[in-house]
């Protein structure tokens, strides 16, 4: 399964970026954040025992580190009977989802929404 991202304009102010992962895959890290906002996440498809992560970075390096929603609780671990949405409340240069577990039929749709920063 492809781990690369899509990212479209929904509408004047807001952009959708996309990620469709597998079991144990990596997505790759969508950079040149700095001009989204109000960033919000949501999960869907077929978990088959797997769980998520959505992970931030401001370097280069390729060092990622868990984000949080805005109860100040990890974006991570996250799994069929928990796949809420939820605002990512970090403000990151580059952003990715992880999968750990999971089998053969896992396919997982990963949708993060942001608002353009107004001028």
């Amino acid at each position: 399964m492809a781990t690369t991202f899509t990212r479209e304009p929904i509408n004047d102010d807001s952009d959708r970026i996309e990620w469709l992962l597998g079991a144990g895959e990596t997505g790759d890290a969508c950079e040149g954040l700095s001009d989204l906002d109000d960033r919000s996440v949501q999960f869907s498809g077929t978990f088959s025992g797997a769980t998520i992560a959505m992970k931030g970075s401001n370097t280069k390096a390729d060092l990622f580190e868990p984000l949080m929603d805005t109860g100040y609780v990890l974006i991570a671990g996250i799994n069929d009977g928990s796949r809420k949405l939820r605002q990512i409340v970090e403000y990151t240069h580059r952003i990715r989802p992880e999968v750990s577990g999971g089998d053969g039929s896992t396919a997982i749709l990963i949708s993060l929404v942001a608002k353009r920063k107004r001028n």
